[in-house]
């Protein structure tokens, strides 16, 4: 029998000897394995003290430990360690999981870890398109969060049928079919003539971004004209192929579909972000990409196994001598499932383009990730706790208070946004404008520059992160009682909205002059508030 915890083999250090004997030969039985909750093994035993901690009424009784299978929201099975005694059952944190082709897997179905070794290699697009597959079958994400007026929402993802009444296109597309099946060549069309599904790419430009395939008023009868695949930056190209393999005709992608040099049509399409990605198809997201060279794509020089600081390994002999590893996970590190914190992710735009989308592939430097409303996965094909997802997030906005919802605005989507870099300043409204939207439908109350006219006394308690001095920027970006107006992460001084703050607070009037759009730049604003 041999254990290993945490990358170092030990037969007794870390494991009681009952957890030891643990194989899947003996979870198998439909009695499962027998075992003694001892008190006194939680402190010298890392399995007993996952599955036991919190079940005090089954201490110094025997028990059970059986397989507990679950559902997941994208397609596959996941299995537990569950814990019985009497007629009690408690299904436990631990994961189990084993190897492409242990016994473990072959003859009892165990889920297997997938080594990565390439995200762009054709077994991964593979699997995306399973993701994408699963998802358009079986959950509701294609319902649109916003849809034009005179528009509808689309029934389903499954017609590729022109229906002007719902289908939903930006300005400007990129075709991907625009010429015969030898060329791999695109163009920018404006009037899409066959399909409606789109992609939509989420990116950091970079510092080089090359201006050749900026959309401008110089270049734009080019773009219209040709675009040499050959010649686009390589996440351009890689989020292309990734469209073609999975059969989407059409992408947005934001240099070559705004005209860069006319304010008013950057102001048009900057408002429209909401509508964008919000039906969009899929969003590709270049997430560990510095730049528009940089790609999707990602070669893992030393493909990834099974983590051993974050699984307990149980290997044996079972009984026709074969060797079998099990792996229990027991911790789920935020580098794997919190896409917060990547290269994109501390980017302003790329914030409210993630939570918007219906669908995620996220292209990081560990291996890809699929995201959807209802849903997470990894290409490794390790099980992730369910409720980590953040797009499914904007459908919870809506069973909230007014106050909660308040609350996550402030707490939950500024505190974040704040601290994200932003290239222009005066992009610090604009970059958030499409939640803001998505806010005020629900709080049904008028937009401050950043704040909500309902619960002003709140929103005003803002306070800056961090110890460091801020300039403010030498143009005008908002009021000085909007948290916009300083380029700074923030956070509220105030941690609840029910608190007795309220009574002592009256907003006596609130005004903003806005530059256009009701919930991007603006020009002048004032409030006068007693208390």
């Amino acid at each position: 029998m041999e254990v290993t915890v945490g990358g170092t083999t030990d037969t007794s250090a870390n494991i009681c000897d009952m957890c030891s004997r643990i194989n899947i030969e003996s979870l198998s039985p439909p009695e499962g394995y027998p075992h003694f909750y001892k008190q006194s093994n939680m402190r010298s035993c890392i399995l007993c003290f996952i599955l036991f901690c919190g079940l005090p009424s089954m201490a110094d009784q025997p028990v059970r430990i059986k397989l507990s299978r679950k559902p997941s929201s994208m397609g596959f099975a996941t299995l537990y360690l569950s814990v019985e005694s009497g007629t009690n059952s408690v299904r436990s944190s631990i994961v189990v999981i084993t190897q492409e082709g242990d016994p473990a897997a072959i003859e009892y179905g165990i889920p297997t870890f997938r080594p990565v070794t390439s995200s762009g290699s054709q077994g991964t697009l593979s699997i995306a398109s399973n993701w994408l597959k699963h998802c358009v079958e079986k959950h509701d994400c294609h319902k649109s969060l916003f849809v034009p007026q005179g528009k509808k929402s689309p029934e389903s993802d499954f017609s590729e049928v022109v229906d002007e009444g719902s289908t939903i296109f930006p300005t400007r597309l990129l075709d991907l079919q625009a010429f015969n099946e030898g060329s791999l060549d695109i163009r920018l069309v404006e009037k899409p003539t066959s399909g409606r599904l789109y992609a939509t790419l989420s990116h950091c430009w970079g510092v080089n971004c090359d201006a050749r395939y900026q959309a401008t008023k110089s270049t734009l009868p080019a773009l219209r004209h040709r675009i040499r695949y050959a010649d686009l930056p390589k996440t351009y190209r890689d989020a292309i192929l990734v469209c073609r393999s999975l059969h989407i005709r059409y992408i947005w992608i934001d240099s070559l579909c705004i005209t860069q040099d006319s304010k008013e049509d950057w102001a048009r399409e900057a408002a429209n972000m909401a509508y964008v990605y919000s039906n969009s198809h899929l969003t590709i997201s270049a997430d560990w990409s510095p730049g528009s060279e940089g790609g999707c794509f990602r070669v893992i020089d030393a493909p990834q196994g099974i983590s051993p600081n974050k699984v307990i390994c149980i290997s044996s002999l079972l009984s026709n001598g074969e060797r079998s590893c099990l792996y229990f996970q027991v911790y789920f590190p935020p580098v794997h499932w919190n896409l917060g914190h990547t290269r994109l992710a501390n980017r302003a735009w790329a914030y409210q383009e993630r939570i918007l989308s219906r669908r995620n592939l996220h292209f990081t430097q560990h291996q890809l990730f699929w995201e959807c409303r209802e849903g997470f996965a990894g290409e490794d094909m390790v099980p992730y706790p369910s409720g980590f997802f953040i797009p499914s997030f904007v459908l919870n906005i809506k069973t909230k208070s007014a106050e909660e919802r308040l609350y996550i605005w402030c707490s939950g989507i500024i505190r974040h946004y704040s601290n994200a870099k932003i290239t222009f300043p005066t992009d610090r409204l604009p970059a958030v404008s499409a939640l803001a939207k998505l806010f005020a439908d629900q709080l049904c109350s008028p937009y401050l520059a950043g704040l909500w006219l309902e619960g002003l006394w709140y929103t005003l308690s803002w306070c800056r992160n961090g110890q460091e001095s801020v300039e403010r920027p030498k143009n005008y970006i908002a009021p000085s009682w909007s948290w916009a107006a300083i380029n700074a992460g923030v956070d509220w001084l105030i941690l609840s909205t029910r608190t007795s703050t309220k009574k002592r607070v009256e907003i006596l009037g609130a005004v903003v002059d806005h530059a256009g759009d009701a919930f991007g730049q603006v020009t002048h604003g004032w409030i006068r508030v007693t208390g």
